[in-house]
């Protein structure tokens, strides 16, 4: 592949891009005062081992003791809390890609969907691994470039020249 990617590891990069966004639309449907967490004392054992769990991994302070208020919030229904927890586990876990690697690829999604509130923690977590302040700005400029060349290409109405495999090309246009 053009990437030095083989296919599991477009694979996964597609799931995080499908499922951070799907994470920062989930939260503007949620959170924008329609959904307030329970109180903790509302919550069954069972829901307060997952919040446990997304704060171990999560949070984007070491040692916190709150969770993402997307995770709090999902918490009102158990059943979509462990659904989505448990895509986010196996999105977001070592394979092809390391799970640094897929954090770099959900920060440079969330910075597209303006989505902050998973750009925080997530800047957090990759400082932590050594992600600093100058590779931030290098993922936003490739984020800026390609959603410009995008909109100019979708603008221009130029078709792709990527083919799948085994496929023929298409004779090229003179113009």
């Amino acid at each position: 592949m053009r990437s030095g990617v083989d296919e599991r590891g477009v694979t996964e990069l597609m799931a995080v891009i499908e499922h951070t966004y799907a994470l920062a639309r989930l939260h503007d449907a949620l959170l924008v005062g329609l959904a307030p967490p329970p109180a903790d004392d509302a919550l069954d054992a069972d829901v307060r081992a997952v919040l446990a769990e997304v704060r171990a991994c999560e949070a984007a302070e070491p040692d916190a003791s709150w969770a993402p208020r997307l995770w709090e919030a999902l918490a009102l229904n158990p059943p979509i809390l462990r659904a989505i927890w448990n895509k986010h586990r196996v999105v977001m876990a070592a394979g092809t890609l390391t799970p640094r690697q897929k954090r770099v690829a959900a920060l440079g999604t969330a910075m597209h969907a303006a989505a902050r509130v998973l750009q925080e923690p997530l800047t957090r977590l990759l400082e932590r691994e050594g992600v600093g302040a100058r590779e931030r700005v290098e993922i936003a400029g490739v984020i800026y470039y390609f959603n410009c060349l995008n909109k100019l290409t979708d603008g221009m109405q130029v078709e792709s020249d990527i083919l799948a495999p085994g496929a023929e090309p298409a004779a090229r246009r003179e113009g």
